[in-house]
């Protein structure tokens, strides 16, 4: 193996690592594919101390490389879901001990203790797929489990055609403005570069503003008594204002911005919030270009499966306005300065990297990738506050997948068959339309 294929099997190594069982068997530590880590304590939940270590084993054998828990998002969810189920042991006259005492009986009366809704079938769902895998769960429990749970809720239904098209339509007009907006700009940076620009005029000036901004993520500033920055005042004139329209804007995505690009990406390919807010860089495939036409190469991973069919790519041309290379074309050209600036290069990659006005570093958004100024990807706030700014009730992400994939592809997307007829189709039922998507 080379020098360059031994680091990365070391650096992903280190990323796999297996989760930590303390020696009191009660603190899992989760590091996923990503590097992310998260720590789970159970002695701070209730219940019977046997009971809580047999979970803290299972919980952390879903943790471990060869687990099916690729992401600390889904542990994390799983362990919001356990919490309500240890509070109900507690509080149980006569409860259970360990797994090995749990009865059929106990079961289902935690299970009548839930919603009927969907939010409650996860918290099932979440503890009882973990407390299968121990040999010790009696056979009864494990019927008991298997019972389909049925919530009132009307479920999601797929969008009709002309729904589909405005939320499209309303996603590029937020989208398109700022892909010329940037695009103009790049084009004035460029021509700076190549000193195609008279030294000393205006566009001299604004030039070097936006060479700063491409490497250092701001215009040239200078810092406030009140600890903010302000662009410096000889730069003013020529940027049009301090505002983040005529500073940083000018060469990269806002969070709105990049939701609705997530918008149409999930409107396009019909994939998954956390497949989007994930997505990798497309590649160009060879002997593809300008005189044949650019042909991408799409990777897509589905986390909730391990071994194979967790991978998969799709080749996608650019064959003009509104393609879906198209749509990747102007993704990549609204991007790159994003992608290429200091702080991103830790997260090179990603394709969806945008910029916000007060550097967070993370802090306040659980699950979230922030350096500096800069966010990666789009999740499901985003996406909802997006929504509500063009008049939907929130995030459209999980019906806009369910359109695409039962009305238009009419294929499963990133799932299997009877996962696609049972969570899709059934549920999502509407008059039959034309498989050709409305433009």
């Amino acid at each position: 193996m080379s020098r360059r294929g031994r680091s990365a099997a070391a650096a992903s190594a280190e990323h796999r690592r297996p989760p930590v069982l303390a020696s009191d068997g009660l603190l899992v530590i989760h590091r996923d594919d990503q590097g992310r880590r998260a720590r789970f304590d159970f002695t701070t939940l209730p219940g019977p101390a046997p009971f809580r270590h047999s979970l803290a084993r299972v919980f952390a054998a879903r943790c471990a490389p060869s687990g099916t828990w690729r992401s600390v998002k889904t542990s994390k969810g799983a362990w919001w879901a356990i919490r309500p189920f240890t509070q109900f042991l507690d509080a149980y006259e006569g409860a259970p001990q360990d797994v090995g005492d749990l009865t059929a009986g106990f079961w289902n009366a935690w299970r009548l203790s839930l919603a009927p809704r969907a939010f409650d079938y996860t918290k099932h769902s979440r503890v009882a797929g973990p407390l299968q895998q121990d040999p010790r769960l009696p056979h009864a429990v494990r019927e008991a489990m298997a019972k389909r749970f049925v919530w009132s809720t009307l479920g999601e239904h797929a969008y009709r055609p002309e729904e589909f098209r405005a939320i499209r339509s309303a996603a590029r007009r937020t989208f398109r403005p700022a892909l010329q907006r940037i695009r103009e700009n790049t084009r004035r940076l460029e021509q700076w570069r190549a000193g195609a620009v008279s030294h000393g005029t205006p566009q001299w000036l604004l030039g070097e503003a936006l060479d700063v901004l491409a490497r250092t993520g701001n215009v040239p500033q200078k810092p406030l008594k009140n600890g903010g920055m302000r662009a410096l005042f000889r730069y003013r004139a020529v940027l049009g204002g301090t505002g983040s329209l005529c500073t940083w804007r000018r060469l990269y995505l806002s969070r709105k911005e990049a939701a609705a690009l997530g918008v149409l990406i999930a409107a396009e390919f019909g994939c998954n919030a956390t497949t989007i807010c994930e997505l990798a860089v497309p590649t160009v495939v060879p002997d593809s270009g300008p005189a044949a036409g650019l042909i991408y190469r799409l990777s897509l991973e589905k986390r909730r499966r391990s071994g194979r069919g967790r991978f998969e790519s799709r080749n996608v041309a650019d064959m003009g306005a509104d393609s879906a290379g198209r749509l990747l074309s102007e993704a990549l050209e609204a991007t790159v300065s994003a992608r290429t600036a200091p702080g991103p290069r830790a997260e090179a990659g990603r394709l969806l990297v945008w910029h916000e006005t007060t550097p967070h570093d993370g802090q306040g958004y659980p699950g979230e990738v922030r350096i500096g100024p800069f966010g990666f990807g789009t999740d499901e706030r985003a996406t909802k506050d997006w929504g509500r700014s063009v008049g939907l009730p929130g995030s459209p992400m999980r019906r806009l997948r369910k359109t695409v994939n039962v009305l238009y592809r009419r294929e499963p997307g990133q799932n299997s068959q009877d996962t696609h007829d049972r969570v899709y189709v059934l549920p999502g039922s509407r008059p039959a339309v034309p498989c050709s998507r409305p433009a």
